[in-house]
């Protein structure tokens, strides 16, 4: 099984979502930023790895929000969701040429997420906001 981890940050009510590249599977849809989980390491320590090789963003990693299973041509790949928070003074800069957008409920609806990342989303959004987490 691949286990892969996203970070879901709100802020302002607003989520970070970074655009795969073209060459990738799901190329050029959004998600939730993250990536694979290393043989050893921890999902919190695979997120805030993650996030530090693509945005160069420290962030500390919360609760689990929820995780998608696929199978992909007998390839099982999990998705944990995890509620992360920026640490002070820290922005997202995209380091590998990846588009990013604070996205309100309005603008999520206008893009093309990944399945998986669309089903995450629709769970964030209630009554057309995104919803408070504790």
């Amino acid at each position: 099984m691949i286990k892969v981890v996203a970070a879901i940050v709100i802020q302002n009510d607003h989520v970070l979502l970074a655009r795969r590249p073209p060459e990738k599977h799901h190329g050029l849809l959004w998600e939730f930023p993250g990536g694979k989980v290393e043989a050893g390491e921890s999902p919190a320590a695979a997120l805030a790895r993650e996030l530090r090789e693509e945005l160069n963003w420290d962030v500390v990693v919360g609760p689990l929000f929820d995780s998608i299973a696929r199978n992909s041509d007998g390839v099982i790949t999990e998705v944990c969701f995890y509620l992360t928070n920026a640490c002070p003074d820290s922005t997202p800069q995209p380091l590998e040429g990846q588009e990013i957008v604070w996205a309100n409920s309005q603008i999520i609806s206008q893009l093309a997420l990944t399945p998986a990342d669309a089903i995450i989303a629709g769970r964030l959004l209630k009554d057309g906001q995104i919803r408070p987490i504790p």
